[in-house]
């Protein structure tokens, strides 16, 4: 007998066999975390963005970086952090339309842990204060959320899997 290594143990039941085909069958949700950080304290006065999108539990995409812009309130960074999942979560989607995928798949789950933007995101009022620049992204993830692309939730800072991601190492 051939060495197998790991996957010696692996016992699949009589009458089944395990195929390509049948690894679509195994359900699973892409999910989405993300989260941002108003001014980080090693990147002078930008703000950094993480995400990371989860599919049946591991880790399939995921980005750290600063933001191109600065943001003059924790609202605006968690905005533009979602911007960029939103970005991200369209190619995906993407993805999930192939002819390969049989089954239907709801909008993509993306948690954020910033109810203020959860709730600006799900308003439809106007406000004139609100930048130009700032308009433009949340009507960016406006469109994303009623072409059921995404679906925000909220998720707690402890439970957000991409909140390491916006947290700098010392340069020490």
């Amino acid at each position: 007998m051939k060495d197998m290594g790991e996957a010696d143990g692996t016992k699949v039941p009589k009458g089944h066999s395990v195929t390509s085909h049948s690894l679509w069958q195994i359900p699973c949700c892409l999910e989405g975390y993300s989260d941002a950080s108003w001014i980080a304290k090693n990147s002078g006065s930008n703000g950094c963005s993480g995400y990371v999108f989860t599919l049946g539990g591991g880790a399939v995409s995921w980005k750290s970086a600063k933001q191109t812009l600065i943001t003059r309130s924790t609202f605006e960074a968690e905005l533009c952090a979602l911007d960029t999942i939103g970005t991200e979560a369209e190619w995906l989607f993407l993805l999930s339309q192939l002819p390969i995928v049989s089954q239907y798949l709801p909008p993509i789950a993306v948690h954020c842990d910033s109810q203020t933007t959860i709730a600006k995101v799900r308003s439809r009022k106007y406000n004139q204060k609100t930048k130009r620049h700032i308009q433009v992204r949340l009507k960016s993830i406006r469109a994303l959320v009623s072409d059921r692309v995404i679906g925000i939730d909220f998720v707690g800072t402890k439970d957000n899997v991409a909140d390491p991601l916006t947290k700098g190492l010392d340069l020490k």
